[in-house]
């Protein structure tokens, strides 16, 4: 039997897209996205939720508070979650469309400004024209994103999610080989593991800063 692949949909920037879908000004310009974590208590005071390009190199950052968003030239918007909540169901259909198995998944990355969606591609399909089409499925809804194809659902996340990119020529569907996950996850960095920083630091300090030579180890 043939083992089923599993596609990671990366949408990068939830908030910031959700608020350029409503004003269009907005893109290409300096903006923070601010509000209370979805996944977070009521009490938690507001934070950057995500920022553009422009805003990052102004000096804002994600997971800071409100008000360190407050910087000449930058716009801050209130992040809606109705919006969100919207766009990630309008994601999920359009991905129903395509194949019968999704999981919304949800929030990913530093202060979860990123969210990491899955779902099966169907038998007898190559990856990479199912990744083409869920990508014009995107499109269609006024969203960007990357699509990772593997095995299994971390190994196409991190294709999708794109650490290791170097460059913008990264191609927006990467799918990785059959029975290759643990090749490609190699040189991958420690960070991706869910492990405490003080067992970080004590994998780095004995030389171990890969998945690769974490996967080796006793």
């Amino acid at each position: 039997t043939t083992v089923m692949r599993i596609a990671c949909i990366h949408v990068p920037q939830l908030s910031l897209q959700c608020a350029t879908r409503v004003d269009p000004a907005l893109r290409g310009a300096a903006v923070a996205v601010v509000g209370v974590r979805p996944d977070a208590g009521k009490a938690q005071a507001p934070q950057v939720l995500a920022c553009s390009r422009a805003a990052f190199l102004l000096g804002v950052r994600v997971g800071s508070l409100a008000p360190a968003a407050r910087i000449d030239g930058v716009q801050v918007v209130s992040a809606n979650t109705q919006l969100e909540r919207e766009a990630v169901r309008s994601i999920a259909d359009a991905l129903l469309a395509l194949t019968p198995v999704v999981d919304v998944g949800g929030r990913v990355g530093v202060g979860g400004a990123h969210l990491a969606m899955y779902c099966e591609v169907p038998s007898k399909t190559r990856g990479s024209s199912f990744g083409e089409r869920v990508l014009h499925q995107l499109e269609l809804l006024g969203i960007t994103g990357r699509i990772g194809i593997a095995d299994d659902r971390f190994t196409a996340w991190v294709a999708a999610s794109d650490h290791h990119a170097v460059s913008t020529d990264e191609p927006n569907v990467l799918s990785v080989p059959r029975g290759g996950s643990a090749a490609f996850l190699s040189p991958r960095p420690l960070q991706l593991l869910s492990i405490s920083p003080e067992v970080q630091h004590m994998l780095e300090a004995l030389g171990v800063t890969t998945l690769g030579a974490f996967a080796a180890l006793p």
